[in-house]
């Protein structure tokens, strides 16, 4: 099983109406769970600006009367104006957009080094009309299956025989003043543990594979994770500039 060393990930949050940062290019960081599991916190978004927008389609603008950019999916268009709404959310947003607000189509997603694309149109109809029972599938699954899933967490006994396969990755996160820890399991994220009296909150069925008791300390990966942050600024020529947005 590799483990690689932690990394940090700021997300700076509370951009006000009247100081909205001007996106530069085509790409911006997402923050929220709106769209879990679509996009989770820290995952780099590109988009589009130029793209014709559909019916399915995830699609970057700024909040109407907010201070802060949404990635939310259309789920209708009439003429000019556009209905979105989050995948993780039970109900459409509470207002619609004016097309000519848009900013772009969101393409693909970075998650620490791996790419991928975002699907749109009627693939991104299809899996919001059908994410609620997908996700209650998954979970009626896990409950009649729970005596064997528990035997199989005793001792994460498929992690020791898929070892060499794994690839687990800590994220130290900084958002809204608070630290947390994000667990990944090859590009999946996994669990969290919100503090170092908290205990690690890993979702089934990765339970199997992991042995929360196995993970380095909370306080050697918070240390870890900002010796290697500090190590990359001094590395990092000064007129660079990080720009990062949120999402609700």
């Amino acid at each position: 099983m590799n483990h690689n060393p932690p990394q940090i990930t700021q997300l700076n949050v509370g951009y006000y109406l009247d100081n909205l940062p001007e996106i530069n290019g085509d790409e911006i960081v997402y923050s929220g769970m709106s769209m879990y599991p679509t996009f989770i916190d820290g995952d780099k978004v590109i988009f589009d600006r130029f793209s014709q927008i559909k019916h399915g389609d995830v699609i970057v603008y700024p909040e109407p009367g907010g201070h802060r950019y949404i990635i939310h999916r259309v789920i209708e268009i009439q003429g000019e104006q556009v209905q979105t709404a989050g995948d993780n959310n039970r109900s459409p947003d509470s207002y619609s957009i004016d097309r000519q607000s848009i900013i772009g189509k969101v393409i693909r997603k970075r998650r620490f080094d791996v790419s991928s694309s975002v699907r749109g149109e009627i693939w991104g109809r299809i899996y919001f009309r059908y994410r609620v029972s997908i996700h209650r599938r998954i979970l009626e699954s896990i409950t009649f299956g729970k005596p064997l899933y528990e035997l199989l967490v005793r001792g994460a006994i498929l992690g020791k025989l898929f070892a060499p396969f794994l690839d687990i990755r800590q994220v130290v996160l900084i958002k809204d003043g608070k630290t947390e820890i994000r667990l990944f399991l090859n590009n999946h994220y996994v669990g969290v543990r919100k503090g170092v009296d908290q205990p690690w909150s890993i979702r089934a069925p990765f339970r199997i594979f992991i042995d929360p008791d196995k993970l380095p300390a909370y306080r050697d990966v918070i240390r870890e994770a900002l010796e290697e942050e500090l190590s990359s600024m001094r590395n990092t020529p000064d007129d660079r500039k990080l720009g990062v947005t949120q999402e609700n």
